[in-house]
């Protein structure tokens, strides 16, 4: 690994945060398995290590790792591919629902990672399809079939339609309610873009 090298760097080199940071950006995350362990466990330092590579956390101390507020950036950073960095979260992380909730409105994914308990509670799935359309596609098939969970999904992103049960998408009234959505969404981009 060219990270590497940072072991035979001069110290002036090795202990420069800006240097470090540097190489993080050309050299990804495995930095933090080279550099002193005050950068490793350093907030600030992994931080921006992270906007470079989602997947960062995997080589800091464990209590960097379950961070919250450092796991978000991480997926956040991964942005709708987050999911990379959410499947290295540690398993305290995955299975609450608030953190995979904040997580549901960066990446649809947050649904397929979520716990099965999760993945079958109607109210965390209408959440989730609420934050992020997208994450219909990772719904159970009964909630792909659920009105009311295709209808928020779509609310948010009319693609989410796509991820609906054919039997819904068929549905006469169920059209019906989606046209009318697609006018009102037509009519506000109008209006705005005035």
């Amino acid at each position: 690994s060219n990270t590497a090298v940072i072991r035979i760097l001069p110290e002036s080199l090795s202990r420069s945060m800006s240097f470090l940071l540097q190489a993080a950006v050309a050299g990804g995350s495995s930095i933090l398995r080279f550099v002193a362990p005050e950068f490793a466990s350093d907030k600030v330092f992994v931080m921006h290590v992270i906007k470079s590579d989602c997947t960062a956390l995997k080589h800091c101390p464990k209590e960097l790792k379950e961070d919250p507020s450092l796991q978000l950036a991480a997926v956040e950073a991964g942005g709708p591919q987050g999911s990379a960095a959410l499947e290295l979260a540690p398993q305290a992380l995955r299975t609450d629902r608030a953190f995979l909730l904040r997580c549901a409105k960066i990446t649809p994914q947050a649904l397929r990672l979520a716990p099965e308990e999760l993945q079958k509670d109607r109210s965390f799935v209408m959440e989730a399809v609420r934050a992020r359309g997208a994450a219909l596609q990772f719904a159970l098939f009964e909630f792909r079939m659920d009105h009311d969970v295709v209808f928020e999904a779509v609310k948010q992103d009319l693609g989410a339609l796509a991820f609906a049960d054919t039997s819904l998408r068929h549905n006469a009234k169920f059209k019906e309610e989606i046209a009318y959505l697609q006018k009102g969404i037509q009519v506000s981009i109008e209006v705005s873009g005035e």
